[in-house]
């Protein structure tokens, strides 16, 4: 009986989604006042006059480094513990982010979390700032760190990054794909062979929240992307439009095969490695 109860937790462990997800603005409400809750408002470089009531700004230069001279690349593991350090963040936190782009920016966020070993939970608003400001919910100026922290992070989880090399390698391996998730004119200009074209707009309603399960499902069975692919690795040009449908894949399909591309099109199209264009 041990034996079989220790296979089915294996099992769920394995294929479980990252603790967290999408999360509404009413449940936000509900939280944001606890103690090991922080609400972080990232707009890449914007500083807004109104958040979230509590919420911290993240700004796109605390977290994107130049790497080898490809931009945009996740910041290194000392880099983040003082940056969580800093805004006075604990490795168990229950973290919810925010933003006003499509969910883009807060799932880059939330990729940087995982991907550093965050123990506590890693929400999104669903809707993104907009749905908290239609919900009619109070709105205020965002807040200063009031403390310090010693926050620890683990080390990058290769799982949950792609490098060029397995990139190259997907063109000629049927069981690894390549989810090409920039716009129609990006994609026409140079791709990766063999890759599949879903752009992240797809994945999210005119409301801006993200589409239900059964449309997402439909979207990637569609396209050819199952879960028993070896490798899916999605990417933009600097892998931030890439995390937003990372998060759909994990969060609300279930996948746990997806690898978000860093390095995406600046690193490859500057690369020798093989390019087609058109659609």
């Amino acid at each position: 009986m041990k034996k079989i109860l220790g296979i089915v937790m294996t099992f769920l462990l394995c294929s479980m989604a990252f603790a967290g997800g999408l999360i509404t603005p009413e449940k936000v409400n509900e939280i944001k006042d606890r103690e090991d809750v922080v609400v972080l408002d990232y707009r890449w470089d914007k500083v807004p006059a109104k958040t979230i009531p509590g919420a911290m700004v993240i700004l796109n230069k605390d977290v994107a480094r130049q790497v080898d001279g490809i931009n945009g690349m996740v910041l290194p593991k000392e880099e983040f513990e003082n940056l969580m350090s800093a805004k006075g963040i604990e490795e168990t936190d229950t973290i919810v982010i925010v933003d006003d782009e499509g969910m883009m920016n807060a799932t880059r966020l939330w990729w940087i979390l995982h991907l550093y070993g965050h123990k506590g939970d890693v929400y999104v608003v669903d809707g993104q700032i907009m749905a908290w400001e239609n919900a009619g919910l109070p709105m205020a100026a965002p807040t200063q760190p009031t403390k310090e922290s010693k926050y620890v992070a683990q080390e990058a989880n290769k799982d949950l990054v792609a490098d060029l090399a397995e990139v190259k390698k997907s063109i000629d391996d049927s069981e690894m794909v390549v989810i090409d998730t920039r716009s129609k004119m990006e994609r026409i200009k140079g791709h990766v062979p063999n890759s599949v074209f879903i752009e992240w707009k797809n994945n999210i309603t005119p409301e801006g929240t993200y589409k239900s399960k059964e449309e997402l499902a439909k979207i990637y069975a569609d396209a050819g992307v199952t879960k028993d692919l070896k490798a899916i690795m999605p990417h933009c040009k600097s892998a931030v439009r890439s995390t937003q449908t990372m998060f759909a894949l994990i969060e609300i399909l279930g996948y746990d095969n997806v690898k978000n591309y860093d390095g995406s099109w600046i690193e490859y199209g500057a690369s020798d490695a093989p390019k087609n264009y058109g659609m």
